[in-house]
């Protein structure tokens, strides 16, 4: 699908943990996945913080082509733990 002009993805954890780590069905990956992905968006170059985002909405300017924002929804142990 083609992305319109300005766009950017975000990718949202609940839980990085294994399997049977916590309630069913709220892990997002394991740590294992979760360094694999880190690795790939840090050597693409596409990660890019929060701050950047809005500042190219203050002054009007497209987010880099393919900007890729990280967030955590909640904050289980897992966050600290594994993805920090």
């Amino acid at each position: 699908m083609p992305r319109s002009p300005g766009s950017f993805t975000v990718l949202t954890y609940h839980r990085v943990g294994d399997a049977g780590s916590g309630p069913p069905g709220i892990v997002s990956c394991s740590p294992e996945q979760f360094e694999r992905q880190m690795a790939w968006l840090g050597r693409s170059g596409r990660a890019v913080p929060l701050e950047a985002l809005l500042r190219a909405r203050r002054e009007g300017e497209p987010p880099p082509r393919g900007s890729v924002l990280v967030t955590f929804d909640d904050a289980y142990a897992d966050f600290r733990d594994e993805a920090w």
